[in-house]
Protein backbone atom coordinates (compact mmCIF):
# COMPACT_ATOMS: atom_id res chain seq x y z
CA UNK A 1 0.00 0.00 0.00
CA UNK A 2 1.70 3.24 -1.11
CA UNK A 3 -0.10 5.14 1.59
CA UNK A 4 -2.90 4.16 3.88
CA UNK A 5 -3.07 6.83 6.53
CA UNK A 6 -1.14 10.03 6.96
CA UNK A 7 -1.40 12.71 9.60
CA UNK A 8 -2.31 16.13 8.22
CA UNK A 9 0.79 18.15 8.97
CA UNK A 10 -0.70 21.57 9.39
CA UNK A 11 -2.97 24.41 8.42
CA UNK A 12 -1.51 27.59 6.89
CA UNK A 13 -3.53 30.79 6.66
CA UNK A 14 -3.18 32.80 3.47
CA UNK A 15 -5.12 35.66 4.95
CA UNK A 16 -8.48 37.19 5.67
CA UNK A 17 -10.45 39.42 3.32
CA UNK A 18 -13.76 41.12 3.96
CA UNK A 19 -15.91 40.80 0.87
CA UNK A 20 -19.07 42.66 1.76
CA UNK A 21 -20.51 44.95 4.38
CA UNK A 22 -22.89 47.88 4.37
CA UNK A 23 -24.36 50.66 6.47
CA UNK A 24 -21.38 51.00 8.79
CA UNK A 25 -19.41 54.05 9.76
CA UNK A 26 -15.90 54.44 8.27
CA UNK A 27 -14.25 54.17 11.68
CA UNK A 28 -16.05 50.93 12.59
CA UNK A 29 -14.04 47.74 12.40
CA UNK A 30 -15.52 44.42 11.35
CA UNK A 31 -15.20 41.97 14.23
CA UNK A 32 -13.24 38.79 13.59
CA UNK A 33 -14.87 35.60 14.87
CA UNK A 34 -11.81 33.33 15.07
CA UNK A 35 -13.62 30.72 17.17
CA UNK A 36 -15.91 29.77 14.29
CA UNK A 37 -12.98 29.62 11.90
CA UNK A 38 -10.99 27.34 14.20
CA UNK A 39 -13.96 25.01 14.64
CA UNK A 40 -14.30 24.72 10.86
CA UNK A 41 -10.56 24.02 10.52
CA UNK A 42 -10.81 21.12 12.96
CA UNK A 43 -13.78 19.63 11.14
CA UNK A 44 -12.06 20.00 7.76
CA UNK A 45 -8.99 18.21 9.11
CA UNK A 46 -10.94 15.33 10.60
CA UNK A 47 -13.44 14.80 7.77
CA UNK A 48 -10.87 15.14 4.99
CA UNK A 49 -8.38 12.94 6.80
CA UNK A 50 -10.90 10.18 7.43
CA UNK A 51 -12.31 10.28 3.89
CA UNK A 52 -8.82 9.98 2.44
CA UNK A 53 -7.99 7.02 4.69
CA UNK A 54 -10.87 4.87 3.50
CA UNK A 55 -10.56 5.83 -0.17
CA UNK A 56 -6.95 4.68 0.02
CA UNK A 57 -8.00 1.36 1.57
CA UNK A 58 -10.54 0.83 -1.23
CA UNK A 59 -7.95 1.54 -3.93
CA UNK A 60 -5.39 -0.79 -2.38
CA UNK A 61 -7.83 -3.68 -1.98
CA UNK A 62 -9.17 -3.40 -5.54
CA UNK A 63 -5.75 -3.08 -7.13
CA UNK A 64 -4.27 -5.94 -5.09
CA UNK A 65 -7.20 -8.24 -5.95
CA UNK A 66 -7.20 -7.34 -9.64
CA UNK A 67 -3.46 -7.91 -9.84
CA UNK A 68 -3.98 -11.46 -8.57
CA UNK A 69 -7.05 -11.98 -10.80
CA UNK A 70 -5.45 -10.91 -14.07
CA UNK A 71 -1.67 -11.24 -13.60
CA UNK A 72 -1.48 -8.54 -16.27
CA UNK A 73 -0.16 -5.48 -14.47
CA UNK A 74 2.55 -4.67 -11.96
CA UNK A 75 1.86 -3.16 -8.56
CA UNK A 76 4.73 -3.37 -6.08
CA UNK A 77 3.86 -1.04 -3.23
CA UNK A 78 4.48 -2.44 0.21
CA UNK A 79 6.47 -4.77 2.40
CA UNK A 80 3.23 -6.41 3.48
CA UNK A 81 2.49 -10.08 2.96
CA UNK A 82 -0.40 -10.38 0.48
CA UNK A 83 -2.37 -13.61 0.10
CA UNK A 84 -5.33 -14.36 -2.17
CA UNK A 85 -7.01 -17.69 -1.49
CA UNK A 86 -8.19 -20.20 -2.55
CA UNK A 87 -6.09 -20.53 -5.68
CA UNK A 88 -9.06 -21.79 -7.72
CA UNK A 89 -12.64 -20.56 -7.49
CA UNK A 90 -14.60 -17.89 -5.59
CA UNK A 91 -15.26 -16.46 -3.12
CA UNK A 92 -11.68 -15.54 -2.31
CA UNK A 93 -10.12 -13.89 0.72
CA UNK A 94 -7.54 -11.17 0.19
CA UNK A 95 -5.26 -10.51 3.15
CA UNK A 96 -2.84 -7.59 3.37
CA UNK A 97 -0.76 -8.32 6.46
CA UNK A 98 1.75 -5.82 7.83
CA UNK A 99 2.66 -8.06 10.75
CA UNK A 100 3.29 -7.10 14.37
CA UNK A 101 6.64 -5.40 13.81
CA UNK A 102 5.15 -3.46 10.92
CA UNK A 103 6.19 -1.84 7.67
CA UNK A 104 7.67 1.62 7.32
CA UNK A 105 5.55 3.27 4.62
CA UNK A 106 6.33 6.91 3.84
CA UNK A 107 7.63 7.47 7.37
CA UNK A 108 4.69 5.79 9.15
CA UNK A 109 4.69 2.39 10.82
CA UNK A 110 1.83 0.18 9.61
CA UNK A 111 0.86 -2.89 11.61
CA UNK A 112 -2.01 -5.35 11.59
CA UNK A 113 -4.18 -6.67 8.79
CA UNK A 114 -6.69 -5.60 6.14
CA UNK A 115 -8.99 -8.46 5.05
CA UNK A 116 -11.36 -8.51 2.06
CA UNK A 117 -13.83 -11.24 1.12
CA UNK A 118 -14.48 -11.12 -2.64
CA UNK A 119 -17.42 -12.92 -4.27
CA UNK A 120 -16.07 -13.01 -7.85
CA UNK A 121 -13.63 -11.38 -10.24
CA UNK A 122 -13.12 -7.64 -9.72
CA UNK A 123 -13.88 -6.99 -13.38
CA UNK A 124 -17.36 -8.50 -13.20
CA UNK A 125 -20.71 -6.80 -12.60
CA UNK A 126 -22.36 -7.51 -9.23
CA UNK A 127 -19.15 -8.70 -7.57
CA UNK A 128 -19.36 -7.90 -3.85
CA UNK A 129 -16.47 -7.13 -1.50
CA UNK A 130 -16.48 -6.93 2.30
CA UNK A 131 -13.49 -5.26 4.00
CA UNK A 132 -12.56 -5.44 7.68
CA UNK A 133 -9.57 -4.64 9.89
CA UNK A 134 -7.72 -6.62 12.54
CA UNK A 135 -5.43 -4.62 14.85
CA UNK A 136 -4.71 -2.37 11.88
CA UNK A 137 -2.76 0.71 12.89
CA UNK A 138 -0.65 3.46 11.45
CA UNK A 139 1.78 4.51 14.16
CA UNK A 140 -0.53 4.68 17.20
CA UNK A 141 -3.72 5.32 15.22
CA UNK A 142 -6.17 2.42 14.96
CA UNK A 143 -8.64 1.85 12.10
CA UNK A 144 -11.95 0.10 12.85
CA UNK A 145 -15.25 -0.67 11.15
CA UNK A 146 -16.35 -2.43 7.98
CA UNK A 147 -16.68 -1.46 4.34
CA UNK A 148 -18.68 -3.04 1.54
CA UNK A 149 -18.31 -2.60 -2.21
CA UNK A 150 -20.41 -3.69 -5.15
CA UNK A 151 -19.33 -3.53 -8.78
CA UNK A 152 -22.10 -1.74 -10.71
CA UNK A 153 -20.71 -1.93 -14.25
CA UNK A 154 -17.62 -2.78 -16.28
CA UNK A 155 -16.77 -1.33 -19.68
CA UNK A 156 -16.97 -4.57 -21.67
CA UNK A 157 -15.35 -3.04 -24.77
CA UNK A 158 -12.13 -1.69 -23.28
CA UNK A 159 -12.23 -3.42 -19.85
CA UNK A 160 -10.58 -0.32 -18.42
CA UNK A 161 -13.42 1.42 -16.57
CA UNK A 162 -15.18 -0.02 -13.52
CA UNK A 163 -18.03 1.70 -11.67
CA UNK A 164 -18.72 0.70 -8.07
CA UNK A 165 -20.37 1.88 -4.87
CA UNK A 166 -18.66 1.69 -1.50
CA UNK A 167 -20.44 1.87 1.85
CA UNK A 168 -18.76 2.64 5.17
CA UNK A 169 -20.40 1.23 8.29
CA UNK A 170 -19.25 2.03 11.82
CA UNK A 171 -15.86 3.17 10.57
CA UNK A 172 -13.61 5.08 12.93
CA UNK A 173 -10.07 6.26 13.52
CA UNK A 174 -8.84 6.13 17.11
CA UNK A 175 -6.01 8.47 18.03
CA UNK A 176 -4.59 9.92 21.25
CA UNK A 177 -6.46 13.21 20.77
CA UNK A 178 -9.84 11.49 20.28
CA UNK A 179 -11.84 9.32 17.89
CA UNK A 180 -13.22 10.24 14.46
CA UNK A 181 -16.19 8.28 13.11
CA UNK A 182 -17.57 8.20 9.59
CA UNK A 183 -20.35 6.42 7.67
CA UNK A 184 -22.07 6.74 4.30
CA UNK A 185 -21.68 5.90 0.62
CA UNK A 186 -19.58 6.97 -2.36
CA UNK A 187 -20.00 6.24 -6.07
CA UNK A 188 -16.61 5.75 -7.68
CA UNK A 189 -15.25 5.09 -11.18
CA UNK A 190 -11.95 3.24 -11.42
CA UNK A 191 -9.99 4.17 -14.56
CA UNK A 192 -7.39 1.55 -15.47
CA UNK A 193 -5.37 3.80 -17.74
CA UNK A 194 -2.73 1.42 -19.10
CA UNK A 195 -2.44 -2.32 -19.54
CA UNK A 196 0.94 -2.66 -17.86
CA UNK A 197 0.92 -0.59 -14.67
CA UNK A 198 -1.56 0.24 -11.89
CA UNK A 199 0.40 3.25 -10.71
CA UNK A 200 -1.14 5.56 -13.32
CA UNK A 201 -4.72 4.52 -12.47
CA UNK A 202 -7.21 7.05 -11.14
CA UNK A 203 -10.38 6.82 -9.05
CA UNK A 204 -13.13 9.39 -9.69
CA UNK A 205 -15.50 9.88 -6.74
CA UNK A 206 -18.49 11.13 -8.70
CA UNK A 207 -20.87 11.45 -5.76
CA UNK A 208 -20.82 10.86 -2.05
CA UNK A 209 -22.51 11.73 1.22
CA UNK A 210 -20.73 10.96 4.46
CA UNK A 211 -21.59 11.74 8.07
CA UNK A 212 -19.50 11.42 11.18
CA UNK A 213 -18.18 12.95 14.37
CA UNK A 214 -14.92 14.77 14.83
CA UNK A 215 -12.41 14.37 17.67
CA UNK A 216 -14.47 16.67 19.90
CA UNK A 217 -17.60 14.56 19.41
CA UNK A 218 -19.29 17.12 17.13
CA UNK A 219 -21.12 15.87 14.05
CA UNK A 220 -20.17 16.74 10.48
CA UNK A 221 -21.25 15.96 6.93
CA UNK A 222 -19.10 15.70 3.81
CA UNK A 223 -20.67 16.04 0.37
CA UNK A 224 -19.03 15.79 -3.06
CA UNK A 225 -19.69 19.04 -4.95
CA UNK A 226 -17.72 18.15 -8.08
CA UNK A 227 -15.95 14.92 -9.01
CA UNK A 228 -12.98 14.16 -6.78
CA UNK A 229 -10.08 12.49 -8.56
CA UNK A 230 -7.74 10.27 -6.55
CA UNK A 231 -4.54 9.06 -8.25
CA UNK A 232 -2.67 5.91 -7.28
CA UNK A 233 0.64 7.60 -8.09
CA UNK A 234 0.00 10.55 -5.78
CA UNK A 235 -1.99 8.50 -3.25
CA UNK A 236 -4.38 11.34 -2.55
CA UNK A 237 -7.11 13.47 -4.14
CA UNK A 238 -5.74 15.91 -6.73
CA UNK A 239 -8.86 17.69 -8.05
CA UNK A 240 -12.53 18.35 -7.36
CA UNK A 241 -14.47 19.97 -4.52
CA UNK A 242 -15.82 18.63 -1.25
CA UNK A 243 -18.10 20.51 1.14
CA UNK A 244 -17.85 20.08 4.92
CA UNK A 245 -20.54 21.10 7.39
CA UNK A 246 -20.23 20.87 11.17
CA UNK A 247 -22.77 21.06 13.95
CA UNK A 248 -20.56 23.65 15.66
CA UNK A 249 -20.98 26.26 12.94
CA UNK A 250 -23.73 27.12 10.48
CA UNK A 251 -21.17 28.02 7.82
CA UNK A 252 -19.95 25.21 5.53
CA UNK A 253 -16.37 24.95 4.32
CA UNK A 254 -15.50 24.06 0.73
CA UNK A 255 -12.28 22.19 -0.04
CA UNK A 256 -10.86 22.75 -3.54
CA UNK A 257 -8.29 20.04 -4.28
CA UNK A 258 -6.85 21.82 -7.31
CA UNK A 259 -6.51 21.15 -11.03
CA UNK A 260 -4.94 17.69 -11.01
CA UNK A 261 -1.40 18.56 -9.93
CA UNK A 262 0.11 16.18 -7.39
CA UNK A 263 1.14 18.91 -4.95
CA UNK A 264 -0.77 17.60 -1.89
CA UNK A 265 -2.22 21.07 -1.35
CA UNK A 266 -5.90 22.02 -1.14
CA UNK A 267 -7.58 25.37 -0.56
CA UNK A 268 -10.35 25.71 2.02
CA UNK A 269 -12.80 28.58 1.85
CA UNK A 270 -15.39 29.57 4.44
CA UNK A 271 -17.71 32.57 4.51
CA UNK A 272 -19.27 33.58 7.83
CA UNK A 273 -21.67 36.29 8.88
CA UNK A 274 -21.42 38.25 12.12
CA UNK A 275 -24.27 40.32 13.49
CA UNK A 276 -23.33 43.49 15.35
CA UNK A 277 -26.39 45.47 16.41
CA UNK A 278 -28.49 45.92 13.31
CA UNK A 279 -25.54 45.37 10.98
CA UNK A 280 -24.41 42.13 9.33
CA UNK A 281 -20.76 41.72 8.45
CA UNK A 282 -19.57 39.08 5.98
CA UNK A 283 -16.08 37.66 6.29
CA UNK A 284 -14.34 35.43 3.76
CA UNK A 285 -11.65 33.07 5.03
CA UNK A 286 -9.33 31.19 2.69
CA UNK A 287 -6.43 29.00 3.74
CA UNK A 288 -4.37 26.07 2.56
CA UNK A 289 -4.12 22.60 4.02
CA UNK A 290 -1.46 19.99 3.40
CA UNK A 291 -3.09 16.72 2.34
CA UNK A 292 -2.21 13.33 3.81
Amino acid sequence: MKKVIFILVGIVFFGLSVVNFSSCKPEEEIPEDTTKTVLNEQTVEDANYTTDVFIDVVADVLVSADENDTKEKSYSTTCATITYEPTVGYPKTLTIDYGTTGCDINGHLLTGTITATISDRIRKEDTEIAISFTDFKVDTLEVNGTMSLIINSVDVITDNKIDFTTTLTGCSLSMPSGDISIAGTMDITWNLNTLSDYNDDTFDITSGNLTGTNRRGKSFTATVLSTLTYTVECSTIVSGELQMQTSDVNYPATIDFGNGTCDKIATVSTTIEIQVGNQTFTQNYSYEITLP
